[in-house]
């Protein structure tokens, strides 16, 4: 499977599911980059602790990767990022492998069904443009 990291900053949109309270779920935008591994797209959100890595059409959690002292040092630059990130997409087709696409197609499909029908649809993927969207 071919793995591309976008350099691109995208604003994504994550199902945050409050298991306690139905009622306080919803869409939660964050900032990071794409990661696309065959024919699955995954986007990459740094944290304060661990790096977020959640699949693009349901903004589901995939995996979640501890900011170790290691990690937090290659995302000091964005070049280091990026390969980071291609070794996350390395991670993420060991997971894929494990299961068979079949599986992983079909829970999509249910996982999506489910979150559309607590959230709505989700809002659109967007280009982050550090400078204007920080003014």
């Amino acid at each position: 499977m071919k793995i591309t990291v976008d350099e691109q900053l995208k604003k994504f949109y994550l199902a945050f599911i409050n298991k306690s309270n139905p009622k306080d779920c919803h869409w939660v935008p964050a900032v990071g980059h794409e990661i696309q591994v065959g024919k699955y797209r995954f986007c990459a959100i740094p944290a304060f602790d661990h790096i977020n890595v959640s699949e693009v059409t349901t903004g589901l959690q995939f995996l979640k990767v501890p900011m170790t002292p290691k990690i937090y040092q290659m995302t000091s630059n964005k070049e280091d990022t990026l390969k980071l990130f291609e070794s996350v997409g390395e991670d993420l087709i060991r997971i894929i492998n494990k299961h068979s696409t079949a599986v992983i197609d079909k829970s999509l499909i249910e996982q999506r069904k489910d979150i559309f029908n607590m959230l709505g649809e989700m809002p659109p993927i967007e280009v982050f443009d550090m400078e204007g969207d920080a003014e």
